[in-house]
């Protein structure tokens, strides 16, 4: 799964899209994430099939139009009947500044935060933001009132999705990512050893 997942990465970041019409396909009455299938020519004039807000909004921005792609996420999410959409267009915005991301954000955890598998995806997404303040943010969010270090899914999707889904903030130069999963690791060794490996693991990646 990883595997096809690092390809289908790697030709949705080489494909050479018409972007306008991309956008045009997207704009359709009840295209989601869920139904869009884009025939979208390779380099090497081979074809793939893009089925992804977050590929498009990636791809959009690539062709500077940053606008665009966030308007595409705010629709989406506004429009979603489903959980997939409703992720996938938080996904799609999560490495934003903008304030229309930060309203997104707040609008779901408000709406799901009594839900705790629901919530966890929140907690993810912020732990796995590419974003600069990330790893202030995971800081902060370890004293959200729905974070509770004792519960070993809500450990997971926020500390465990920093550590080893948020790779270059793990890794940032000044050491922070480092020294930040470490203090967790060392206060989870008490209670959750098992927990504390698979964090720990992080540090061999």
């Amino acid at each position: 799964a990883e595997e096809g997942a690092a390809r289908e990465a790697m030709e949705e970041a080489c494909a050479k899209i018409e972007i306008e019409g991309l956008l045009a396909c997207y704009s359709v009455p009840r295209i989601s994430q869920v139904q869009l299938m884009y025939r979208a020519r390779l380099l090497e004039n081979e074809y793939i099939e893009t089925a992804s807000l977050g590929a498009l909004a990636m791809l959009a921005g690539q062709h500077h139009r940053v606008d665009d792609a966030r308007a595409l996420a705010i629709a989406q999410y506004d429009a979603a009947d489903n959980m997939t959409d409703t992720i996938a267009a938080l996904a799609a915005i999560k490495d934003s500044d903008a304030p229309e991301r930060h309203d997104l954000y707040a609008r779901f955890e408000a709406r799901w935060r009594d839900e705790p598998l629901v919530l966890d995806k929140w907690f993810a997404l912020e732990a796995t933001a590419q974003r600069d303040g990330t790893l202030e943010r995971v800081k902060s969010l370890l004293a959200h009132p729905r974070f509770n270090a004792r519960n070993p899914n809500r450990v997971r999707a926020l500390v465990g999705a920093f550590a080893l889904g948020n790779l270059a903030r793990f890794h940032a130069a000044d050491g922070a990512g480092y020294a930040f999963a470490a203090d967790q690791v060392q206060a989870l060794d008490a209670t959750n050893p098992q927990l504390a490996s698979m964090i720990a693991g992080a540090f061999s990646l």
